[in-house]
């Protein structure tokens, strides 16, 4: 058995693998959203959007920042009709309607109110705790500024 065989049989790590055979690092998807503007700021094409991963819309207030998060969150729940998306909201200033605008279902949206940086990591961490590989969910995070 090669040292590298012996490494990955080693790890507790369910997904271990050789980079070039990871099917973490090596899959990645790609969501388009319906602004081709907003699709060259995530990817420098105009057809194609944003990978799974995390971005960060940062700025002064009132400059579409949330918009922009909802249009993307509302982009991967159109590629997956069975997604969920988890929004922690800190600001309580985006109404049903804004979702709606943007072609979100609010009964596929989780609202999670936050006071605090402690009650967003944990409420965050209870949610990864139960999110599987292969669940479709989208997390929005308006705002880590207030």
């Amino acid at each position: 058995m090669s040292l590298t065989d012996r490494l990955i049989k080693a790890s507790g790590v369910e997904h271990v693998s050789v980079l070039s055979e990871s099917e973490i690092y090596n899959s990645k998807d790609n969501i388009p959203t319906p602004v081709p503007a907003l699709n060259i700021a995530y990817s420098s094409w105009p057809d194609r959007g944003f990978v799974p991963g995390l971005t960060i819309w940062a700025g002064p207030s009132k400059h579409f920042k949330t918009l922009f998060c909802l249009i993307s969150a509302a982009s991967y729940m159109v590629k997956y009709p069975d997604a969920v998306c988890m929004f922690y909201d800190s600001e309580f200033g985006t109404p049903e309607t804004y979702f709606k605008s943007v072609g979100i279902d609010p009964s596929r949206v989780i609202h999670v109110p936050i006071t605090s940086m402690e009650q967003l990591r944990t409420e965050l961490t209870n949610t990864m705790n139960v999110i599987k590989r292969g669940d479709h969910v989208v997390v929005v995070i308006d705002s880590l500024g207030n």
